[in-house]
């Protein structure tokens, strides 16, 4: 797959192109042209700048002040526990 795009510059030298085709045109036929003078943009020779440290982008939060504590529930009254008693016939053996 082939494009025009470059990367850092997008597609400068194409869009460039084709205007000055369409003056070329425009001229040809005796026509105005409909695009103003574009002015020749050279590329960038600087070598690409490395990599900066990145920025810290996180910000500490401020503390808060903690949640008051909650109150104990009053519990329902349970009911009262049963012991169960058994009883022996001593005439039984």
């Amino acid at each position: 797959m082939q494009t025009a795009y470059q990367v850092g510059k997008g597609m400068t030298k194409h869009v460039l192109e084709l205007a000055r085709q369409a003056a070329e045109e425009a001229e040809a036929e005796g026509a105005p042209p409909e695009v103003e003078d574009i002015p020749h943009v050279e590329p960038e020779t600087t070598p690409p700048e490395p990599n900066p440290e990145p920025p810290v982008l996180a910000a500490i939060p401020e503390p808060k002040e903690p949640d008051p504590p909650i109150p104990p529930q009053p519990q329902p009254p349970q009911p009262p526990q049963r012991r169960m008693r058994f009883a022996f016939d001593p005439e039984v053996t």
